[in-house]
């Protein structure tokens, strides 16, 4: 069952998706199950670079968030914002 839903995932979403760590499991169970050298695998390692690529941009996305709530509760501390 596990192995089906594998596959259907990797079929549907063509070998990428948003969460990258699912990704990258899935890459390390094909290449368990299928071997280095099969066509599913490489097509996982192919996309490698996308999954590192969009992890960076999460955490560029997160330090901006932090940046922001944590300029917000400076100048609410300062008494510059009044809520």
């Amino acid at each position: 069952m596990l192995n089906s839903f594998l596959t259907n995932d990797d079929d549907d979403s063509d070998d990428i998706g948003c969460l990258q760590i699912s990704k990258a499991i899935q890459m390390l169970v094909r290449w368990h199950r299928d071997g280095p050298e099969h066509p599913a695998f490489k097509l996982h390692q192919f996309r490698v670079r996308d999954y590192l690529w969009s992890v960076v941009l999460f955490f560029f996305h997160l330090l901006f968030v932090f940046f922001q709530v944590s300029l917000a509760l400076t100048l609410i501390c300062l008494g510059r914002i009044v809520l």
